[in-house]
């Protein structure tokens, strides 16, 4: 389901945003807790 879900704020999010960067950063913390 996680997986899923950042897959669908990915299609979402500009790849060339700085959300982007920041999402991937938050969900990489998210997985090493």
């Amino acid at each position: 389901i996680m997986v899923f879900l950042v897959n669908y704020l990915f299609k979402l999010v500009p790849k060339k945003s700085e959300l982007f960067f920041i999402l991937k950063v938050t969900v990489a913390k998210v997985s090493w807790e």
